[in-house]
């Protein structure tokens, strides 16, 4: 517990810590200070109660100053974790090169390497709880993250889970999902409003203006809906040629890892793809003016990042 940390947009001060109980008492009896007592301070039931009434009493009789002693303990771990977390964050931005912004639920494995073990380990717990102060795996499981994940073989899928989360490997890097991906749910859309995706924590945005985007008078356009990947799909991207590819090998090549590809939305104008949605525009559908298209951006609603699609293809080239 800290003497000083920053609280609801102010600093909680707990300058007390360092006094004993009965000092606390002792003063509050001399100057006839009110107090209130928490009935639970008195069940021993709970661990914390059993240790100050059943254990403390105990080990004080051998060791009078032994909560003193305890206490400055606790300052300098508190000051020891200051330190690892500072470290931590150091090598955090060192591992991702200055992209640490735009994909907070990603870790590149070939950096983390050039690491020393602990610091590895350390810099690991940082990055889950970096994430929306998201639960840390135990000790058990973080090991498996080293042995099953990190030490996978590339063509491997491999997963560890815990409390709703879950460290994946794709390529060269390591991704914090949650444990459970579900597939979005097509519908409708005419580009006029955001669209929320159900399931995904994510809405779909339109923005004017954007270079290489889709031709606007597709707003409001009947016939339009956004679907998500089955398998077998085709698409032409614009700029290629006119030349049709398989949506699974566009996917590869992007290097988007298999669990996010039946996530990204995809629109459709009629039976045909017109936008791989944070990825392409497809042939026939960009912009008459170069500079007057129209982007369709993924706003992420979890507040943690992990829901997020990348949009720079260049994100898994290591």
């Amino acid at each position: 517990m800290p003497i000083s940390k920053s609280f609801a947009g102010g600093t909680l001060l707990r300058p007390l810590l360092r006094n004993s109980r009965s000092e606390l008492l002792a003063y509050a009896q001399r100057f006839n200070l009110g107090w209130i007592e928490d009935p639970s301070n008195e069940h021993i039931t709970l661990d914390r109660n059993y240790l100050r009434h059943e254990v403390m009493p105990i080990v004080k009789l051998r060791w009078p100053s032994a909560d003193r002693s305890m206490a400055r303990t606790a300052v300098h771990l508190a000051e020891a974790n200051t330190i690892l977390q500072e470290v931590a964050e150091q090598d955090w931005q060192t591992v991702n090169d200055g992209t640490e912004a735009l994909f907070p639920d990603q870790l590149r494995i070939s950096a983390l390497k050039t690491l020393s073990l602990s610091r590895q380990r350390n810099l690991i717990r940082h990055w889950i709880h970096r994430i929306n102060h998201a639960p840390l795996p135990d000790t058990k499981r973080l090991q498996q993250i080293f042995d099953e994940v990190i030490a996978a073989a590339e063509d491997c899928e491999p997963c560890v889970q815990w409390q709703g989360l879950a460290v994946r490997r794709y390529r060269q890097r390591l991704y914090l999902t949650a444990s459970e991906l579900v597939s979005g749910n097509g519908c409708d859309w005419d580009l006029r409003q955001a669209l929320p995706l159900s399931g995904l924590n994510v809405r779909l945005v339109v923005e004017a203006s954007v270079e290489n985007g889709l031709e606007p008078s597709l707003i409001g356009q009947g016939d339009m809906r956004i679907a998500f990947r089955q398998g077998g799909e085709v698409c032409c991207p614009a700029g290629r040629g006119g030349q049709h590819h398989e949506l699974r090998k566009l996917f590869q090549e992007w290097g988007v890892p298999p669990w996010k590809r039946p996530r990204v939305p995809l629109l459709y104008v009629g039976n045909k793809i017109a936008a791989v949605i944070g990825f392409c525009v497809c042939e026939g559908f960009s912009p008459r003016r170069q500079d007057n298209g129209i982007g369709i951006k993924i706003e992420d609603l979890s507040g943690h990042g992990i829901a997020r699609h990348s949009e720079n293809n260049d994100n898994n080239q290591d």
